[in-house]
């Protein structure tokens, strides 16, 4: 199958990961150079830089009624006019439309008619979220007919009245309920069971069943676990938005940097002021930390944060992600002394970092 990808970011790129068999052409179309390369490196998979709603971009994947267009950009925008280039100009035989919860989802029928499916991603991971809470100890719980059918896997446990026993015996433990096991997992092994086959302890098992028997069914293969009443969210994306007002829990603003600052004095008594380097992510500073709420930054990076300046280094020597972890393990095997690496503004006043020299000067050694 032909199957053209628009955006190779996080959805984008897992989705052709996914997809790159010997059976799929995929093709996926982005007009950030790092995202394809990244992907460009995978068999099976080919890659195209540009505009992906622009026709002369479309163009060049070579749409037609027997491909597959999956719009899974961050832009809904660029997502909707794809969809209804593709459609109108270039006849694509089915198209996927990525829409992210805004008021595009109230007229995307109407805009993109042409369209054959429009997807929330963010959507269906809360609702799995939702459902894999109010049924606690099951892995994954996926809807047909309209939600009145669950496919719902668990591990077995000793616990379970069905584990050590053949399934035809679930019809006995439970004969007023339409149940199947289609698949069990062991040790990573894909079994089709049948009558005769005997639940083992640790096997991940696949039930078929309504809704309001989720519960008795899966206490053949566990026991029952306790419904959560303490639940926190930590990050407040859409996801973390919908989970919280499906829970009624409230908002509460929490400045993850603040945390790093105070994390210290967790684990020993540190007394105000003390002298903080905080290294996290996009962030390298020196700070005082005066008390609880009270900070003066005294020093940051004028360009790339440490954490970004080895994930690029490693991205250049083609060493993976994450790149720190993988830069320290190569660099002990090495002479430190065989490149002359540069010292960045060591010789100028103040605390300010710079990390962007060492980069580029990999880059040319």
């Amino acid at each position: 199958m032909k199957i053209v990808i628009l955006g190779g970011g996080s959805i984008g790129g897992s989705v052709a990961n996914e997809l790159s068999t010997e059976e799929n052409d995929v093709i996926v179309i982005d007009n950030n150079q790092e995202n394809l390369d990244s992907l460009s490196s995978k068999e099976g998979i080919l890659t195209i830089n540009g505009n992906a709603s622009s026709p002369s971009t479309l163009k060049k994947a070579n749409l037609d009624d027997d491909t597959l267009l999956l719009c899974l950009t961050d832009s809904e925008e660029v997502n909707l006019l794809a969809s209804i280039v593709a459609k109108s100009k270039f006849n694509v035989g089915k198209v996927v439309c990525r829409l992210i919860g805004s008021d595009y989802e109230k007229i995307s029928q109407d805009i993109a008619s042409g369209v054959d499916y429009f997807i929330n991603p963010e959507n269906l991971i809360t609702e799995e979220i939702k459902e894999l809470l109010h049924h606690p100890g099951s892995l994954e719980i996926l809807d047909f007919v309209d939600n009145r059918l669950k496919l719902v896997s668990v591990y077995a446990k000793e616990s379970g009245l069905l584990v050590g026993k053949q399934i035809r015996e679930l019809r006995d433990h439970l004969p007023d309920y339409e149940t199947r096991i289609p698949a069990i997992y062991r040790d990573e092994e894909l079994i089709i069971p049948n009558g005769e086959t005997i639940i083992q302890k640790d096997d991940e098992v696949y039930f078929v069943a309504d809704e309001k028997h989720i519960e008795q069914v899966t206490r053949e293969l566990q026991k029952l676990e306790e419904k959560y009443k303490n639940i926190d969210i930590a990050g407040c994306g859409n996801i973390g938005k919908s989970l919280a007002a499906f829970l009624g829990k409230p908002f509460i603003a929490v400045n993850h940097l603040e945390g790093h600052a105070l994390s210290p004095g967790l684990e020993k008594k540190i007394k105000f002021p003390y002298l903080l380097l905080l290294i996290s992510g996009g962030h390298s500073q020196y700070i005082i930390v005066k008390g609880v709420g009270k900070y003066k930054q005294i020093g940051t990076t004028i360009d790339d944060a440490l954490g970004e300046a080895f994930d690029k280094t490693a991205k250049i020597l083609d060493l993976g992600y994450p790149g720190g972890p993988n830069v320290e393990k190569f660099s002990n095997l090495g002479n430190k002394d065989f490149f002359k690496l540069p010292e960045p503004i060591i010789n100028k006043a103040g605390c300010n970092l710079s990390f962007a020299g060492l980069k580029t000067a990999v880059l040319r050694e």
